[in-house]
């Protein structure tokens, strides 16, 4: 039996959620990447969204994004997130991504909106990541924090099935464990490569920090120096080295290979990245510890074949077959989990030789794998799972301090006219690129 909402409780159930995020910047990979594109997704499901960060970013049509002018000595990004100037009058959610803006999401919440619901992201396993670098204090610490914000929210998001068990393994830390939920990036479908038919060398592409031992750098340029060595006819290119690293890290990693590696520096120009995607045959994602990792879904939204490790977030994802068909998800999936340090590059190698030998069938698989994504795995559907559970949370009992009685008295002085809700009309159809979708 269904028992019907109280006539308030429905009205509110039913009217657009006003949703503050928090992040340092608008424009990045990982938690940033996922702060901007799960405000936009609410945006566009009719919500109303302010992101406030901390440095010189570009507007959106949909979300209200908020630049924080810097104060004079006042160096810290993170910092500027706990200020109150410009505020918006009504939140009802306030999202917060780990210790990047998760203590200001909460810091806002208890002195501004009490009757807010702060959502805490969770983007690493602070346990396993530092000290998978050498810095068991340096985990210690952020694990305390990460600890401290996840008992501070009001709903606790995993990125990806590792994540969020790490949420709940925290979660239960707490005297009061707040609920958890898993979310799943979104992919975001671009217009696939055209392969020329008369190509005949392999282009193998690696997005990674090659100055970051977890990252895998050394097992890939090892495994694809395997391929080399049994005949394939490879070239293998590394996108994420410090521009005064390149010449060192292209010579290291050349001599791992046994022949030479391209390593281009970092880049957050979309143009470049979608050129280097449509140019590979085969994404490797080697790293030894990713608590999710977008870079190869990132890769899946072209069409292009990827291969991940099945330790990691994103092929516990691509190889569960309850989200991502077996036939469809399996064969990008390495079997890592329990390897020895030394076999690893033969692991990578093996699968990837596999799959390069039959580069037809591999290109089809990959192109039903990105439309299987794009129907069921967009940051669309991943905005709908968070707002439906943000709407389950039950009422806060908390009361209303002094300072939100300031902040909304001000904003009633010079409040605009009420504007109807943002919708995506049909006109902002055409502000995305051809191929472009969530």
């Amino acid at each position: 039996m269904t028992v019907p909402l109280p006539p308030a409780r429905a009205e509110a159930q039913a009217r657009p959620l006003n949703v503050l995020t928090l992040c340092d910047k608008w424009i990045g990979g990982g938690p940033i990447a996922v702060n901007r594109e799960i405000s936009v997704a609410l945006a566009e499901l009719g919500h109303r969204v302010t992101t406030r960060v901390s440095v010189p970013s570009p507007s959106h049509p949909l979300v209200d994004v908020q630049v924080l002018d810097p104060v004079p000595g006042v160096s810290d990004t993170r910092a500027q997130l706990l200020r109150a100037d410009g505020l918006p009058a009504d939140v009802d959610v306030i999202m917060g991504h780990g210790r990047f803006s998760g203590g200001a999401a909460s810091y806002l919440r208890d002195n501004f909106y009490p009757h807010a619901k702060v959502v805490h992201f969770v983007h690493v396993t602070a346990d396993e990541m530092d000290r998978g670098r050498g810095e068991p204090l340096e985990s210690n610490q952020h694990t305390e924090t990460e600890r401290a914000l996840v008992s501070r929210a009001d709903l606790v998001v995993g990125v990806g099935p590792l994540l969020t068990a790490e949420g709940r393994r925290l979660a239960r830390m707490c005297e009061k464990p707040p609920p958890v939920v898993e979310m799943t990036p979104g992919v975001v479908l671009e217009t696939p490569p055209r392969y020329d038919p008369e190509q005949t060398r392999l282009n193998l592409l690696v997005f990674t920090r090659t100055d970051d031992r977890l990252k895998g750098a050394d097992i890939a340029a090892a495994a694809v120096g395997e391929l080399h060595n049994r005949g394939l006819d490879v070239r293998l290119t590394m996108l994420g080295a410090h521009k005064s690293d390149v010449a060192e890290q292209e010579r290291v990693l050349s001599d791992i290979a046994g022949f030479p590696v391209r390593v281009r520096g970092y880049t957050s120009d979309p143009g470049v990245m979608a050129a280097e995607l449509r140019g590979a045959d085969l994404v490797i994602h080697a790293a030894r510890h990713e608590d999710f990792g977008l870079a190869p879904l990132e890769a899946a939204g072209y069409g292009v074949p990827v291969l991940v490790g099945n330790h990691t977030g994103v092929g516990m994802f691509l190889g569960d077959p309850n989200r991502v068909p077996a036939a469809l998800g399996a064969p990008s999936v390495v079997n890592t989990r329990g390897r020895s340090e030394a076999t690893l590059p033969t692991v990578w190698a093996d699968h990837a030789e596999a799959v390069l030998k039959d580069l037809p069938e591999t290109r089809r698989r990959a192109t039903e794998l990105r439309e299987h994504l794009g129907q069921n795995h967009t940051w669309r559907h991943a905005a709908e799972g968070v707002a439906e559970h943000i709407r389950a949370l039950a009422p806060s009992t908390r009361g209303t301090t002094a300072a939100t009685a300031a902040l909304q008295a001000a904003h009633q002085q010079t409040r605009p006219p009420a504007v109807p809700p943002r919708r995506p009309q049909a006109w902002q159809e055409g502000l995305r690129p051809p191929g472009r979708g969530r």
